[in-house]
């Protein structure tokens, strides 16, 4: 099972990049979850900003 998260985006006005970057780190961390053959696009998962994933304690 994974670590919880929340978007990190209070306050900020979003624009249709920042949400593609938003969905793309989404999806590194469920591609986390997930054998890496099974990743695809999403297999390295070091290119994950997490610039707008918060992780819950």
């Amino acid at each position: 099972m994974g670590e919880p998260f929340k978007l990190n985006v209070k306050g900020l006005k979003v624009t249709g990049e920042m949400r593609q970057e938003i969905v793309d780190d989404m999806m590194y961390e469920v591609a986390k979850l997930m054998p890496e053959e099974y990743r695809g696009e999403y297999s390295d998962v070091s290119k994950a900003s997490g610039k707008y994933i918060l992780k819950i304690d």
